[in-house]
């Protein structure tokens, strides 16, 4: 799938830039197969260009999914995801950290852990244990793809600041449980663990140590 998208907003919280006229266009590549036995994989190419305020704010994220997959009485998969979006340079006069103006990223399928300035590898896996439930554990490692700018998540929200001069941030394992009750009625259970790092403790303080996150949502699809 190959995609183009155009907007031209006021916008206010665009990362680095807040308030004034945004002049955004979209560049994408999508593919993906897949597969209920064997090799499958997913991969993004996202590429922005623009204006922000009189700032040119473009910048490119990467991602990519490759797994294997067993259909048993339970069906398996193993996976690896490949991550990288741009960041900012304090010599720059761009604002070229990559951050979509719209809800999810265009596809909705790049990792939200640390989405803006970050480099990621991780492996996971997900067991489907009956129809619609679902176990999935696995980690993600993290760097910054720029050590002058902070690590954004896919809502634009800074994750953590750029007050370390650290490259590498942090490790996340993460644990989550869904099921479906009904056709349209969802719980999810998702819990998350941030290894202590030098970056966390010079960004979040020496009492970070190691970060914990748990959420529960119940989830009604109409």
């Amino acid at each position: 799938q190959a995609y183009f998208m155009s907007n031209d907003v006021t916008n206010s919280s665009f990362v680095n830039a807040p308030d004034g006229d945004v002049d955004i266009q979209v560049l994408g590549l999508h593919a993906h197969d897949f597969v209920r036995e064997g090799f499958g994989y997913m991969v993004d190419g996202v590429y922005q260009f623009g204006d922000h305020a009189g700032k040119d704010i473009s910048a490119y994220m990467a991602y990519a999914d490759l797994n294997y997959n067993w259909s048993a009485d339970w069906n398996v998969r193993a996976g690896l995801n490949l991550h990288y979006a741009s960041g900012t340079s304090k010599d720059s006069d761009k604002v070229n950290t990559f951050n979509p103006l719209w809800t999810g990223d265009p596809l909705g399928f790049a990792h939200d852990g640390a989405y803006g300035n970050a480099m990621q590898v991780g492996g996971y896996s997900v067991i489907e244990y009956m129809p619609k439930q679902s176990i999935i554990t696995g980690f993600m490692s993290t760097w910054r793809a720029d050590t002058d700018d902070a690590i954004y998540t896919l809502n634009q929200d800074i994750l953590f600041g750029e007050n370390s001069d650290e490259k590498y941030a942090y490790t996340q394992f993460y644990l989550q449980f869904h099921n479906y009750i009904t056709g349209n009625l969802k719980t999810e259970l998702n819990l998350y663990y941030a290894l202590d790092s030098d970056y966390t403790r010079d960004v979040v303080g020496p009492q970070s140590d190691n970060i914990t996150r748990a959420e529960i949502a119940v989830i009604y699809n109409f």
